[in-house]
Formats: C-alpha cells, structure tokens, sequence
C-alpha cells in the first residue's frame, strides 16, 4: 500500500468519527436538575422569621372598660388581642378633628397603644371609606370607644393634647362587644393609678396570677446579616474583641458581635450619601421605613411589638413578648430590638442573633402550679408612694412584664422568665421592690 492509500484511508476515518460526534452531539439530552436561584445564585438575606404588618406590631397594652365611675380590665390577656383582631375590621367614616373630650357617660371602652401614633397610622390598623382620604394629623396614644344601641364611635388623642380625631362606627359592629361587657367572667376590676386622670395608668385592684416559665435559644445565622448590612460582604473582615465578642468591618461600618454573641450591634458612621434624599423621617415614615427594612430580611425572629417611636432622634424600639407580656429587664440586652436612621440613611441597628422558643422544663408540674401571685395594684400604687426610690412626676406606665435570669451565669442558653411588677420613668423600665414576699405555688418552682 502506497502511502497516498495510507492518506486516504486516514482521512475517511477523520471524516467518519467528525460526523459521529456531531451526530452524538446532535442526540444528546443532558441530566441537569434545575438550579434554584434561591439555594446559591442570589445572596442570601433570608434570616428565619417573618414578615409582619404595621398594625400586628401595635397590639394595645391594655382595654379598660368604662362603667361610671368603676374601671376594668380582661381578665385574660389574650382577650385583648381577640378584641383588638375584631377592631381590625371596623370601618370608620365621618373622620374629623375636634377639641378634645373624653367620653364618660355610657358604656366606655379605653384601648391603650404602646407608644404615641400619628393619625397616619390609623389608616395601617382600620379599614377606612376612601381610602384615597387625607386625615387630619394628630398624635394618640388610645383611643376611646362609646357604644349605643343607636350608634358607636371612636376618639384618638393623647391625654396631654387639646385636639381629638373623631370617627363614626357602625352599631352593628359593636354587638360583640357589647355582650362581652355583660360578661362579668371576662373582667376583674382595676383602678387608676393615684386617680390621675391625666397620664390614666391603670392597675388591677387585686393580686394577679402570671405562669413563669423557662425558655431557651437557638442562633440565627450570621451570614444572611452580612449580606443585608455591608454593600460588598466580600471585603468583610472579622476581629475578636474582649469577652469573646467579636467585630466585622468593611473599615467604615461594623457589625458587633456582643453578649456572649446573642446580641447584633451594627453601626455606620457615614450619614453622608450621594444617592439618598437628606431628609429626616417623621413618625408615620419613622414606622413604614424600619418595618419595610427588617421585613426585607425577615426580621421579626420572635413575637416583637413597638415599644417606643422617636421620631426626633429618628429611632424607634421593639420589645419581645411572651404569655403577651413584654420581657422588660433583660441583663443581657439580646430580648429587645432597635433601629435608628439619620437622613434617611440607617444609622444603627441592634437586634438579637438568637431567637426564644419555650422549653418544657416541669414536665411533672401542672400548669396551675407554675403561677406566681403577685402584688396587688393597690399594694403596688402605695409602695410607689411612699419610696423614694421613684421620681413620681416622671412615672410614665406600670404593668406587669418579665425579668430574664440565666441558668449558667450567662453561658447558658436556658433562662427563667420571672414576672414582676416594673414602673416606667421617662422611657426606662425599672422593676418595683419592696412589694414583700410574693406567694409562689408549686414544688418545682
């Protein structure tokens, strides 16, 4: 064979494999899953709680019913939300601004908000005819309800102002309510605090019951954060600090890692950005804009209510909420949740990088035997009276709420919720003492 034949030969045999591969090609269906653009191709901002409503983080402290001169309070709290959740779908009409009048006569109910609102906001919570309507703005703190069988309305105001924003309800709506009034089973009877019907702090007349419980907590993940805090997590750095915390910086914002790392402290000291509008937000847009911004990451790991709004300083508070009532003494700091923006630029945020389950720690122990009875809230008003441990001009709220305790000195991911009474002095809680031994039932308690 000469070596043309040879040539040929090994140019059919290029030929013949070219055309197979092409035709392999041609047939070939890959086994490819679909990727999931949420598992990896987008940064991860999702940090494992919820998205929540403006008018879901404003359940009211307490509803007073009005009966002359008697007041009283639900016997359980639970009924406050249940009532609160048929608020919701009241629709309000005939919206104006008055001089400010407190209702006294008929049957008065007295619904307590945990901070002072602004009208604004009334339209996040009730349904309101025309909705394209411009309220009237005013700031409020309650709201008080008065029911006939011939017609209903409600008023918001603050105790200290002299204007009102007045609505009509229909009458039908308030059937339910009514029939609760009549239901004496539902309400135990309270006072008011030094009979002050100027800052109208209202207390339960006799010794209450509250479960003490024990919770633990589980980590939130640290990452997601990252992604939402820094505009380039990539450049993120981490240094330890003293104690076991530990700071993440890009060299001009941080992310503090504190409290044995339960805690999240993010700071960014540039308020000056080319890209965003210098203007400071007021109360309404204070709220819309933190809500909007933990609900990007799904932020609310746990049952968070406001607490404050401080539209001057451009911050506002949540506080975590157990049984339906606020944890108010926390050594640790990691139960509460807050945000600042200056500029409209976020300025700060601090919020917990654990979140709180219950733990189920007396098995053996029946639910009645977990209560503690504490004070009374006439025992409580004379207590405040008579110490001078309070400036009593500067007293804001009492209520019932928890202390948290560690079961290992802060090492420990398991804490007692106690409950106890605290007094509110120009927005800080501090817990009444001197109240005497309370009667604590139960072995295991």
């Amino acid at each position: 064979m000469n070596k043309e034949s040879i040539k040929t030969i090994i140019l059919v045999i290029l030929v013949a494999f070219s055309l197979f591969l092409t035709l392999a090609l041609w047939n070939y269906q890959p086994n490819l899953e679909t990727v999931n653009q949420d598992e990896g191709l987008i940064e991860e901002t999702d940090i494992g709680g919820e998205e929540r409503e403006i008018r879901e983080l404003l359940t009211p402290e307490e509803v007073i019913y009005h009966d002359q001169s008697k007041h009283y309070g639900y016997s359980n709290r639970e009924y406050i939300q249940e009532t609160y959740d048929r608020m919701q779908t009241w629709s309000l009409f005939n919206i104006s601004i008055s001089e400010k009048e407190i209702p006294v006569e008929g049957e008065v109910l007295e619904v307590i908000f945990p901070t002072t609102l602004t009208s604004a906001t009334i339209q996040d919570i009730f349904p309101v005819e025309g909705q394209d309507l411009t309220i009237p703005p005013v700031s409020f703190d309650r709201a008080f309800i008065r029911m006939s069988e011939e017609e209903a309305d409600i008023r918001f105001l603050t105790p200290e102002g002299d204007r009102m924003l007045q609505a009509s309800i229909n009458a039908e709506d308030m059937d339910q309510l009514q029939s609760e009034t009549e239901n004496t089973s539902m309400w135990q009877e309270y006072r008011m605090f030094n009979d002050d019907a100027e800052r109208r702090i209202y207390l339960p007349e006799n010794e209450v019951e509250v479960t003490k419980d024990v919770i633990v907590t589980d980590t939130i993940p640290l990452k997601p954060l990252k992604n939402v805090l820094f505009s380039d997590p990539t450049v993120v750095k981490q240094f330890p600090l003293s104690g076991g915390d530990v700071r993440n910086s890009d060299g001009l914002s941080r992310m503090d890692l504190v409290a044995g790392q339960k805690k999240m402290q993010y700071l960014n000291p540039v308020t000056e950005q080319p890209d965003v509008a210098s203007t400071t937000f007021n109360t309404q847009e204070l709220l819309t804009e933190s809500v909007s911004f933990i609900n990007n990451h799904y932020g609310f790991t746990d049952p968070f209510r406001v607490q404050s709004i401080r539209s001057t300083y451009g911050d506002m508070k949540f506080s975590m909420y157990f049984n339906e009532r606020p944890i108010l003494e926390d050594p640790e700091d990691f139960t509460s949740m807050s945000i600042q923006f200056e500029t409209g630029v976020l300025q700060e945020y601090v919020r917990p990088m654990v979140t709180v389950d219950p733990y189920e720690s007396y098995p053996n122990v029946s639910e009645e035997d977990q209560l503690t009875t504490l004070a009374s809230g006439a025992t409580v008003e004379t207590v405040i009276n008579n110490s001078t441990k309070y400036n009593k001009e500067e007293i804001t709220d009492i209520m019932i709420g928890y202390k948290l305790i560690s079961q290992g000195g802060g090492f420990s991911n398991y804490y007692d919720l106690i409950p106890s009474w605290f007094v509110e002095e120009s927005g800080t809680w501090k817990e009444v003492t001197g109240l005497g031994a309370v009667v604590q039932r139960g072995g295991g308690m």
